[in-house]
């Protein structure tokens, strides 16, 4: 790992609780703030901190904060990047000016569905009927739950239940059947016999080729410091491959860094296969674009000129950099 630039700070946001999830947990709300979690990598310390580049993650509302220059880039699922922002239709008023910079996953083996320990769902098959969880419009979570909710007769009730916290709140209480979750969350349930997982993301074919969270930074951010995110994706890559080339390492860092135990750091990584991971292949394109015409998100796929102009990769990891 290459060493960090003198005076380099990170500053890591803290989960937005009760006070922020009635906010985020409403799809009608206008919403652009670190939903999940913001990173901010900058210089400096204290007062004379700098931020250089902040990153989110969670719905593809954020694209509104990356296009208005509130966020450098978002981590977000790519349908409605690749057609409602685009276009200006479905959650978009009007087009953004933002570009698809990177890839990130491909299918959804790490989101899975869990209900409570007394809940006599035991499979997807069981939700037929049910209120099932998912975070936002737009979402991978959305995505998924849509294509089960097609599956099933009757078609279970889809209620957008914000972030994780939120939604492990309304399962436990009883005010939905099946939450969302992705590791290392709900794990401490599930191993104290208090929630049970009823399926996970990889039991839904139909997403499994199908890249399902890009990064996406703004037109004339693009422009402007193409070179120094490409060098920040460089950096997250090879994060990525230690990762998964000393596990017992990561795992252990992880599990200090999350404060968690570590069994649920190692779980983490299990959900999430590392061929699932690229920062440079868009796979499954004319897939998103159908289920985005099939929703009456928008009334026709991009063009191929359209989405040249989209999708403009900072990174190649086979490239010489």
């Amino acid at each position: 790992m290459e060493p960090l630039p003198s005076g380099a700070n990170f500053v890591r946001a803290k989960w937005l609780w009760e006070i922020g999830l009635h906010i985020a947990g409403d799809p009608k709300e206008p919403y652009t703030g670190n939903r999940d979690v913001c990173i901010s990598v900058g210089s400096g310390s204290s007062e004379h901190y700098r931020p250089w580049l902040r990153m989110s993650s969670g719905s593809s509302i954020l694209a509104h904060a990356v296009a208005h220059g509130e966020l450098e880039m978002a981590i977000v699922n790519p349908s409605a990047m690749l057609t409602q922002a685009h276009r200006g239709t479905g959650l978009f008023a009007k087009p953004l000016p933002v570009r698809i910079i990177a890839t990130h996953a491909t299918g959804a083996p790490e989101i899975f569905w869990y209900v409570r320990a007394d809940s006599p769902i035991k499979s997807m098959k069981d939700l037929a009927g049910k209120t099932v969880a998912y975070s936002r419009p737009g979402s991978t979570t959305h995505t998924v739950a849509v294509i089960v909710e097609r599956k099933l007769n009757p078609p279970p009730k889809l209620v957008s239940t914000g972030g994780v916290p939120a939604t492990r709140t309304q399962v436990m209480s009883g005010q939905i059947d099946a939450g969302w979750s992705t590791p290392p969350f709900i794990l401490d349930l599930v191993r104290k016999g208090e929630a049970r997982i009823a399926f996970r993301g990889a039991e839904v074919q139909e997403v499994q080729d199908q890249t399902i969270r890009v990064s996406i930074a703004g037109t004339e951010n693009v422009k402007e410091r193409r070179d120094a995110l490409g060098r920040f994706m460089k950096a997250y890559w090879r994060a990525h491959n230690w990762m998964y080339d000393k596990p017992e390492e990561s795992a252990a860092a992880y599990a200090k860094f999350a404060e968690i135990d570590l069994a649920d750091a190692k779980m983490t990584r299990e959900f999430s296969p590392r061929e699932m991971f690229s920062v440079d292949r868009l796979r499954g394109v004319d897939q998103v674009m159908q289920q985005a015409v099939e929703g009456k998100f928008i009334d026709k796929p991009l063009t191929d000129a359209q989405l040249k102009e989209l999708v403009q990769f900072v990174y190649h990891p086979e490239k010489k950099s």
